[in-house]
């Protein structure tokens, strides 16, 4: 009989690379959110193709960090944005990187959304990137 391997514990995830992939309906005007106004750099992109089902996509993140997103466009996929409102990506900074990120989200036009949870109301700014995704960074 065949022995079945204990699933990895999380601290066995430690290091791993991880990657969020959210649909969106325009590639280029997520692009231009995350790259432009967010700072992120371009890790990797994909034209895919249509006639097998691949989707287009853009990987956006930091080069020095082991995360990134991976935005997905495909006018034949069913997968469509859909956030939901405590939805969030949480980025902590630290107090010099928030106050510069602010304002540049502020130059850039971004409507500050007031958080639904009390918690982050206090020291933290919420966008939403073109399809609605919810960000929030704070000093925390």
């Amino acid at each position: 009989m065949d022995e079945v391997a204990e699933p990895p514990s999380p601290s066995e995830l430690v290091g791993a690379t991880l990657r969020v992939g959210r649909p969106v309906a325009d590639l280029e005007a997520s692009c231009r959110f995350y790259l432009d106004v967010l700072g992120f750099r371009e890790l990797f992109r994909s034209a895919g193709d249509e006639d097998r089902g691949e989707l287009q996509v853009a990987g956006v993140g930091p080069a020095s960090e082991p995360w990134h997103l991976e935005l997905q466009a495909s006018d034949r996929s069913p997968f469509r944005p859909a956030p939901i409102e405590e939805e969030l990506l949480v980025f902590f900074v630290d107090r010099d990187r928030y106050e510069h990120l602010r304002a540049r989200l502020a130059d850039a036009g971004i409507p500050f959304r007031r958080p639904t949870n009390p918690f982050w109301h206090d020291d933290a700014v919420m966008v939403e990137d073109p399809d609605g995704y919810a960000l929030l960074v704070t000093p925390r």
